[in-house]
């Protein structure tokens, strides 16, 4: 199960004192960068066998 990135649920335009670039750059990349991460360590820890891995590993 990998996530995906959703799209901003309002137009970055319609808020007032911010840029629209400022609140698009940020979603993409503080959020992406999240999203991305997590698919990531998903993908590690579906190649993990558990039952003999080191606890740092899980843990970490």
């Amino acid at each position: 199960m990998t996530a995906r990135l959703q799209d901003l649920p309002f137009d970055p335009a319609s808020l007032n004192r911010l840029s629209p670039a400022l609140i698009t750059s940020h979603h993409q990349n503080n959020y992406g960068g999240a999203v991305k991460r997590l698919n990531a360590i998903r993908k590690d820890l579906a190649a993990v066998p558990f039952a003999t891995a080191p606890g740092f590993q899980l843990n970490g």
